[in-house]
């Protein structure tokens, strides 16, 4: 994540999607923001939905109008913005830097563990996604990935994990099966769910103890954002 990007439509979609799943604060989530330097890049502009209100507003209002509020009328593009704007409720945010050093991105992940040890749910928000062969752990540029050791160790600590990821370049349905495959060979989860969305998917991998609460979400995320998210419940042995 970086603060160039805060308000984005993408990230409408993304917090829409974390509101949902938290619902009626049934579930504790933490936000692990991955925030890494701003690299002067524009692509974070995705900004037109906050003009058609008639067409965007109906998602999700509350949160389109504290997005309209910092962006509009604040100019504030800053994830502490979000964080104090409790559109995500009562959600723990970890905010630290994440840098390519490997010494440093261990440290990261300790501190990680004894600041989000009391919810749920830890929402990963790397720049890409998950790991590529072309960029090895401690590389430049590195900090843009959740690597798979990360991403089980949070799982194996007790954490259901839902992570942001950019698609690669392959048709998008089997990309999806591709990465539930991993997951499932990384945590021996039976079933994980996909949120597709126009230009990213979340993957979310469920601690047993939650799959019953996630899987009464799926029709409300479906109706609630149609056209915006596509849900699904994947069966990794497919």
């Amino acid at each position: 994540m970086k603060n160039q990007y805060v308000g984005d439509v993408n990230d409408y979609r993304k917090y829409g999607l974390i509101r949902a799943l938290i619902g009626d604060q049934d579930i504790k989530v933490g936000v692990c923001w991955m925030l890494t330097a701003p690299d002067g890049r524009t692509d974070g502009d995705f900004l037109n939905y906050l003009h058609s209100p008639d067409s965007w507003e109906n998602y999700d209002s509350n949160l389109y109008g504290t997005l309209h509020e910092i962006i509009k009328t604040k100019k504030d593009r800053d994830i502490k913005r979000i964080e104090q704007s409790n559109i995500l409720f009562d959600t723990e945010f970890y905010s630290d830097i994440l840098t390519d050093d490997t010494g440093s991105r261990s440290l990261y992940f300790r501190n990680l563990f004894a600041q989000l040890n009391w919810v749920d749910l830890i929402f990963c928000d790397p720049d890409n996604g998950f790991e590529v062969k072309s960029t090895p752990l401690g590389r430049k540029n590195s900090s843009k990935y959740l690597y798979w050791t990360e991403f089980k160790e949070i799982y194996s600590k007790g954490y259901s994990v839902l992570v942001y990821q950019h698609f690669a370049r392959e048709p998008r349905e089997s990309f999806i099966k591709r990465i539930t495959k991993r997951i499932k060979s990384e945590t021996f989860s039976n079933e994980v769910y996909s949120f597709q969305t126009p230009h990213v998917v979340f993957f979310l991998t469920a601690q047993e103890r939650h799959k019953n609460y996630f899987d009464q979400k799926i029709d409300i995320i479906q109706k609630q954002w149609a056209k915006q998210i596509t849900a699904f419940k994947q069966s990794t042995d497919s």
